[in-house]
């Protein structure tokens, strides 16, 4: 007697926010940056040093920092090579008010996946909605699995 072969469909839902880290020494520059991903499905977690970041970081696993660069106690540069060290794939996004050639070479060298001025978060919000879009997908993924 043959055996019948079975097909089933597995279909997994996007995950419907993705976690953001916004670290930054001014709470009025966290509440800008909130503002700005609003439309966004995300889940925001806030540090105000490099310290709380690193710890912050170990604690949630964000799929995306965003990163001031000078901060008291441990800065952003510092913080993400610590972040970079916990995971080497995190994904940093350095932004600041600082559009300097050594502080981008530096950033570069920690691990920093991008570089961003304040000046213009525009430009940051186009990149944080294409990661979006990537990361947690704008369909359903689905396959298919044979069984025999």
């Amino acid at each position: 007697m043959a055996r019948e072969s079975s097909f089933f469909q597995v279909v997994i839902n996007p995950v419907l926010a993705m976690h953001i880290m916004i670290v930054d020494d001014n709470a009025r520059v966290r509440r800008t940056l909130k503002s700005l991903l609003q439309h966004l499905p995300v889940q925001l977690i806030e540090a105000s040093n490099g310290i709380e970041a690193v710890e912050q970081y170990g604690r949630y696993h964000p799929e995306i920092v965003l990163m001031d660069v000078r901060m008291p106690e441990m800065g952003g540069i510092e913080a993400t090579a610590c972040i970079r060290s916990i995971n080497p794939e995190a994904c940093v996004v350095m932004v600041t008010e600082y559009d300097d050639p050594a502080l981008r070479h530096n950033a570069d060298f920690a691990g920093a996946t991008e570089y961003f001025l304040k000046e213009n978060l525009m430009d940051l919000r186009q990149y944080i909605e294409a990661l979006s879009n990537t990361l947690t997908g704008e369909n359903s993924t689905s396959f298919g699995i044979y069984l025999s």
